[in-house]
């Protein structure tokens, strides 16, 4: 769930299949109306995140292949983290290059660096008085266990979030 600039929420949800959409809900939590809007697409994509910071709208997506099992193995997995930023929360939202997220846009933000961790995705973002951290999963290169992990999220001086190991 993302918070806009008048204080109004809205939930962000997708499936791997049909892309990163949006809708507005009431203060209660309830949802207002039918509008329906689609933020970002890829082939593989799930895990919105929206976050305000300054004059922007950011929205983290995670792409790709998680969870050893059910026929995949640790090397089978690329989930990894992406993404894109607005000065609208509606969008539209687009990467450091200007490729927009609905066209299958996102600057990688964190993935498995194929050593100690096999890929990392299903993230947040928390503040924490002046300080915002990622928090996301990563799995284990050497047995696919997935482990919480939490950096600090830096900003260059452009305001996109700089890329971080896993």
């Amino acid at each position: 769930m993302g918070v806009d600039e008048f204080g109004t929420p809205w939930l962000s949800f997708g499936s791997f299949w049909d892309g990163i959409q949006v809708f507005e809900l009431n203060q209660d939590g309830s949802r207002a109306g039918n509008d329906l809007t689609r933020l970002a697409w890829a082939t593989q994509i799930e895990a919105p995140v929206l976050f305000r910071r300054c004059d922007f709208y950011y929205l983290f997506v995670t792409w790709g292949l998680c969870c050893p099992g059910e026929g995949r193995s640790v090397d089978d997995l690329t989930y990894r983290v992406a993404v894109g930023r607005s000065d609208d929360i509606l969008g539209p939202y687009v990467d450091k290059d200007g490729t927009p997220l609905v066209d299958g846009g996102g600057t990688l933000l964190v993935q498995g660096d194929g050593v100690e961790w096999a890929a990392a995705g299903h993230s947040d973002v928390l503040v924490d008085g002046d300080e915002i951290y990622h928090l996301y999963h990563a799995y284990r290169q050497s047995n696919g266990a997935a482990q919480l992990r939490i950096a600090e999220l830096e900003f260059d001086d452009e305001g996109w979030p700089v890329p971080h190991a896993p």
